[in-house]
């Protein structure tokens, strides 16, 4: 991207603008999806987005949904979603973007323990921008690995020091900063 005279400078400095807000949406997305906030979650993907999830290949309209009912039927835990490498061509209000992605889920199991399992994927999007806004348009997910502990840590006994009773732990759905989540809406 080399900007030799003011509208090269203008295109490059809109292209890392909008490089920036599609991240911004990527990260709303592990936001709204660790934190249960599903308005937030909703709000990542346009009404006729189309996603291939798997175990969803839908709307991203009704994804949410989905996704909530299946966390609280099952009684998921902890989920944390780290964005990795994130590679993304902007051609005016259209982009493709691949991001790599470290999905931490406790899931429960038939005993009442908690097991940590993470998975190895990669988002393939493509993204709009509608009315200024950046969103999800497609998303196709690649699972690339998958590791099942068997089991996870348990912060009442804790680690370093670092306990239930002498730490925040992060619990799904508590949202600890009200005003900054509805900042992402």
């Amino acid at each position: 991207m080399t900007a030799t005279t003011p509208s090269d400078l203008a295109a490059a400095v809109g292209e890392l603008a909008a490089r920036e807000a599609i991240r911004d949406v990527i990260y709303r997305y592990c936001h709204g999806i660790d934190r249960r906030d599903w308005a937030v979650l909703n709000g990542v993907f346009w009404p006729d987005s189309k996603l291939e999830y798997g175990l969803y290949n839908d709307s991203g309209a009704g994804f949410a949904t989905v996704i909530e009912q299946l966390f609280g039927g099952i009684g998921m835990g902890v989920t944390m979603h780290f964005i990795g490498n994130c590679i993304l061509r902007v051609n005016g209000a259209s982009a493709d973007g691949e991001t790599y992605v470290h999905a931490l889920h406790q899931v429960p199991q038939p005993d009442g323990r908690q097991a940590d399992l993470v998975i190895g994927a990669r988002y393939l999007d493509s993204f709009a921008c509608r009315n200024g806004e950046w969103r999800i348009a497609l998303r196709k997910v690649v699972f690339d690995w998958v590791r099942d502990y068997g089991d996870s840590g348990d912060w009442a006994v804790g680690a370093f020091g670092i306990t239930a009773a002498t730490a925040h732990i992060g619990k799904p759905g508590v949202v600890e900063r009200p005003a900054f989540s509805a900042a992402l809406r």
